[in-house]
This record gives structure tokens, C-alpha cells and sequence, in this order.
């Protein structure tokens, strides 16, 4: 039997928090250059440890889309108990993941405009059709992981356009673990990283999703 709704969520809440409680004591380390033996926490294990520590909040992020669409196809309610009319029958979670694939090795998580047109094909209501609304920080999370992930140009320049987007120039030494430190300000919100950001626009959309 598949996992309900609401324990996937609550299983990716709990990454969340992890990622957030690892991100603070990363802060604390690094600000009190705590030292072990013969090695000291540097900025650049700090850098680092920030950079690895948003690819499995990424990862996470791909798990909990891949377990919702599972285990809806596999007829689950909502965690509210909203059932939602399936396009798809699939006999157990193996043979829902191979139709979710369809001819791909696996199916792409990382691109929000596909889950919702696989969405829409599979479920009426689709619980993944509030994407768009949170599209550009769908887009911004996948822009920062693909630069620490991907040795490309590609991924550079589109991590240095979204620098530009969020300050109107380029920082110079910008890297995605110092732009994730850094304070980003919401009018009537109180301050938080972009890393605190971004974790909580995930945590958003999970929660609309379930």
C-alpha cells in the first residue's frame, strides 16, 4: 500500500527542517571558526557544506513530487480527504512510476511545466495545477541548484541572469552558496536567507499540492 498524503508531507516538512536546523549550525560553526584538531571550520567548508546541503533540499523536493503522484495515482485522498477522479489505474506503485515515465528512463521533477501537464492528464482535479502560481521560484531554485550541480556554461549564465534580476547587477565573487546566505527582505516578513527563503516557498507548495 502507498503512503498516504500526508505522511509524504509531513516526511518532506521534516527535510525541511533538517535542511534549515544543518543550515544554522553551519552559520554557528563557521562564525565561531571551530576548530578540530588540526582543521578549522572554514568559509570554504562552509560554502561548500550550504552548496551540498540545497541539493538534498532539491532532492527532497524531487521525492516528494515523485511519492504525491505515485501514491494519488494509486488513489489516495487528499491529506483533507478530497479525493481526486484518476485518468490512470496502474495495478501497483511499480507499474504507476513505469506510466508516469512513459518512454523516459524516468520522469523529469525538476521542470514544473511537465508536472502540471502530467498532472492534468492524470488527475481531474490535478493537485499539481497551482504550480504556475509559484513558477518563478520553481524556476529559481532549479537556476541555483543547476549551478552548483552542473559544470556548464549554460547553468552559469542563467544563475548570473538571475543575479541580476534579484539585485540589478552582478555581485562580484557571487556564488549560489554566498547568494543563499545571504538576507533577502519582504516587506511585512521578517528577514531570512534566501536558503530560509526558497525552503519555505517549497514547504508552500507542498502544503497546496496535499
Amino acid at each position: 500500500m502507498s503512503e498516504s498524503i500526508l505522511a509524504i508531507r509531513n516526511k518532506f516538512h521534516m527535510v525541511c527542517t533538517g535542511c534549515l536546523d544543518l543550515l544554522r549550525a553551519s552559520i554557528a560553526l563557521n562564525e565561531q571558526k571551530v576548530q578540530a584538531g588540526d582543521y578549522i571550520y572554514t568559509d570554504r567548508m562552509h560554502f561548500a557544506f550550504i552548496d551540498g546541503l540545497f541539493v538534498n533540499l532539491f532532492t527532497g523536493w524531487e521525492h516528494f513530487i515523485e511519492d504525491t503522484f505515485v501514491s494519488y495515482s494509486m488513489g489516495a485522498v487528499s491529506a483533507n480527504g478530497i479525493p481526486t477522479t484518476r485518468y490512470i489505474i496502474p495495478k501497483d506503485e511499480n507499474h504507476a512510476y513505469a506510466i508516469l515515465s512513459g518512454d523516459k528512463d524516468y520522469p523529469d521533477w525538476t521542470d514544473h511545466k511537465k508536472i502540471v501537464r502530467l498532472g492534468s492528464n492524470s488527475f481531474d482535479p490535478s493537485p499539481y495545477r497551482v504550480l504556475p502560481e509559484f513558477g518563478q521560484q520553481l524556476l529559481n531554485i532549479k537556476k541555483i541548484r543547476n549551478a552548483i550541480s552542473h559544470a556548464s556554461k549554460d547553468s552559469q549564465s542563467k544563475f548570473d541572469t538571475l543575479m541580476r534580476d534579484e539585485f540589478g547587477f552582478l555581485p562580484v565573487g557571487i556564488t549560489p552558496s554566498k547568494f543563499l546566505l545571504g538576507i533577502k527582505n519582504i516587506r511585512g516578513r521578517s528577514p531570512q536567507t534566501y536558503f530560509g527563503y526558497y525552503t519555505s516557498c517549497l514547504k508552500s507548495i507542498a502544503d497546496a499540492i496535499t
